[in-house]
């Protein structure tokens, strides 16, 4: 795009009521060659920015610019802890898939109500605890009901999905066959064990830098370089979650020298494991005791296993164990790990 009138136009501040668009030839053979990536704007794909104003650009407005190589800018009047949220949650974005809209099956039609103008698909998928689509709602669904009706009473169970990775045309096809707009994308299947999030380790809370990550396996390696953790383990979850690796990768990216192991790194903890290793061998008839006399502590609470339960959702294996005291007074536990796989629900494609 260029001024008709450079020597004059490029001198003047033009607002956009004054000036209008005169369509023009190229000697390319397809729209898709043209190529309106930014000199000035290094990663992005076209020079478009949204403004930064509060009824303009907000948290899906600036995920869908991010998304298509655009610029969004947030309202400088936004409070700092708001900004973090919205720039985190754009990072752990799937870069090709819209974030799908998603309820669990006990939501009611008023839920509903309020999150599928969100977005311009206009559906809604209803998941399970495991974060697994039972359903999908649209606006077909809502008309005419009560707004307390609960969602899986209305939903339609029958829907037509693609996975992860799907080429665009195929999943054109398959949209076009079922007569659907937006269809929901699902994740590979899980690994089997739990690991932390890479920036909730311990170097990554006492601010290690990290350096090129690398993923391998028996047959497979690869290497990438990543700014931070979050950005690492975003990046790591859905190469390893798809393609050749399927999923099963170890990962190491923290390449540190002694001055910044000593400043990451929990001083004595193998020293303290292997001692503690030596009292339980050693205890006895009575395990507890030995840890408590190993680790300097107390005991709290005595008793029996009377129920427990886990669920993996979100990305999270929850769970709680409840224990019966020797008095009959119970205790609850509740459990908590992250887990390695991807959310089994990717995005939706429009």
């Amino acid at each position: 795009m260029r001024f008709l009138h450079p020597e004059r136009d490029e001198q003047l501040e033009l607002s956009l009521d004054d000036v209008f668009l005169v369509p023009g030839y190229f000697d390319g053979g397809s729209r898709l060659d043209v190529d309106l990536t930014p000199a000035d704007f290094p990663g992005g794909s076209h020079p478009i920015v949204s403004a930064n104003m509060n009824a303009v650009t907000g948290k899906r407005m600036a995920e869908t610019m991010a998304r298509f190589g655009g610029l969004g800018v947030l309202p400088q009047d936004m409070e700092l802890r708001t900004v973090e949220r919205i720039v985190k949650h754009i990072r752990g974005a799937d870069p090709r898939y819209d974030t799908p809209l998603a309820v669990l099956r006990d939501a009611t039609l008023r839920d509903v109500h309020g999150i599928i103008r969100k977005r311009s698909h206009n559906l809604v998928v209803v998941v399970d605890g495991d974060q697994r689509p039972i359903g999908i709602v649209t606006d077909a669904n809502l008309r005419d009901h009560d707004q307390y009706t609960a969602v899986d009473r209305l939903m339609s169970s029958e829907m037509v999905t693609v996975r992860a990775g799907t080429p665009n045309r195929d999943a054109f096809l398959a949209m076009e066959r079922a007569r659907v707009k937006a269809v929901p994308v699902l994740d590979a299947a899980g690994a089997p064990r739990a690991i932390p999030a890479l920036d909730m380790c311990t170097y990554a809370s006492r601010g290690a830098p990290i350096g090129t990550v690398v993923l391998a396996n028996a047959t497979e390696r690869l290497s990438f370089d990543a700014p931070d953790a979050a950005t690492a383990d975003t990046a790591m979850r859905g190469i390893v979650g798809s393609g050749t690796f399927k999923e099963d990768a170890g990962v190491a990216l923290w390449a540190m020298d002694g001055d910044t192991v000593r400043r990451a790194a929990l001083a004595g903890t193998t020293e303290r494991a292997r001692a503690l290793g030596a009292a339980l061998r050693a205890g006895g008839s009575d395990p507890v005791q030995a840890v408590t006399d190993s680790l300097g502590g107390r005991v709290l609470f005595r008793g029996t296993i009377a129920s427990q339960q886990e669920q993996t959702t979100g990305g999270f294996d929850l769970g709680s164990v409840v224990l019966e005291g020797r008095d009959g007074v119970p205790l609850t536990l509740a459990l908590e790990t992250r887990d390695a796989r991807r959310e089994p629900l990717a995005g939706g494609i429009e």
